[in-house]
């Protein structure tokens, strides 16, 4: 840590005492008398140690009251502790003098009456700061990985555990603005997810209930709250395809209504045989005549006898009868002959 001393030159001996005791704890000191070589720009060093140092040591005195110079010093002190929030400087009282009203409110350690015992007050007040500094650096480092995590949440559209995580580091840090803003974010996009997920089970049902239109004016009006959305596409995409098919149905339906079926011209079945008198009919005979287109040479009339008991018979007495007539025979032979 390194720590500015902020004197007059006219305290020099006990400044140097208490430079080697802060060197000894293992802190860095800063005095312009040291620090700054002889021809630099001394407001330029000035500046550059105020900037480097973690904070500052005031050795307090009529002639350090006096001083234009270190006033300069613990004002840009003053000024810097009030941004951030943070201590940036301490008071070594070393001898007697009004200090103004507003160094009044900063740590004042008592040097006046035992200077050795100051010095001693003012290394464990450093130590102090150095221990709650590291401290401080290792939560500003949790805080860092903790926002780091919400934001990656965000950004996976996490937003249910983003704004948990962000709520517990809130407890560690209320005062952070940053969480804030980013509680604000998750909540509002964890609302706008919740609707979305809402509106497209709503689609969905449209859809299962073949409501096409009314399924595709909710997409579109989802679609200009939620441009590029993948799963609107594809729903999209299947009120489509399911108003297509929906229209071919209808289309069938009104040609199926159109068309008018006539009642059937077929001949009325023949009655088969009962089983009572199937036996009498295969044993009975019948004689049939049949009329044969036939050549000019050969008479197309003529009788034979046809069993009705088997179809094979039948057949082949048919053939029979046609090698007969085309061999110009003017009778078929019985089955008999």
């Amino acid at each position: 840590m390194k720590v500015f001393v902020s004197h007059s030159t006219k305290d020099k001996e006990f400044v140097q005492r208490l430079a080697a005791a802060l060197e000894e704890a293992d802190f860095e000191p800063w005095l312009c008398e040291v620090d700054i070589d002889r021809g630099e720009n001394f407001v330029a060093r000035i500046n550059e140690g105020l900037g480097e140092s973690d904070l500052a040591l005031l050795v307090w005195s009529p002639d350090a009251g006096k001083s234009a110079w270190t006033e300069q010093e613990w004002n840009s002190q003053l000024a810097q502790q009030v941004e951030e929030h943070k201590v940036r400087l301490g008071i070594i009282l070393l001898r007697d003098y009004p200090l103004p009203p507003v160094l009044r409110t900063c740590n004042r350690i008592e040097a006046r009456w035992d200077q050795a015992a100051g010095i001693r007050e003012s290394l464990d007040w450093l130590r102090a700061l150095r221990r709650h500094s590291v401290d401080e650096r290792q939560r500003r480092e949790r805080q860092k990985r903790v926002l780091d995590r919400v934001r990656r949440l965000l950004r996976e559209r996490e937003f249910a555990e983003s704004v948990a995580l962000a709520k517990r580091t809130l407890l560690d840090f209320p005062s952070d603005p940053e969480i804030r803003k980013l509680i604000e974010l998750a909540e509002l996009e964890l609302k706008r997810q919740q609707h979305r997920v809402k509106a497209i089970g709503e689609v969905r049902k449209l859809i299962e209930n073949n409501r096409f239109a009314d399924a595709l004016e909710l997409i579109e009006d989802l679609s200009r709250v939620y441009p590029n959305d993948l799963e609107l596409q594809t729903l999209e995409t299947l009120v489509a395809n399911g108003q297509r098919e929906q229209a071919k149905g209808k289309r069938l339906e009104e040609i199926v209504s159109s068309v008018e079926i006539p009642p059937s011209t077929l001949p009325p079945a023949v009655p088969r045989p009962s089983p009572a008198t199937a036996p009498a009919v295969r044993a009975s005979t019948q004689k049939v005549d049949f009329t044969l287109t036939a050549p000019a040479a050969v008479a197309p009339k003529v009788p034979f006898e046809l069993f009705v008991w088997g179809i094979e018979p039948a057949m082949n007495s048919m053939h029979e009868r046609c090698l007969h007539a085309r061999r110009g025979h003017s009778e078929f032979p019985s089955k008999r002959d």
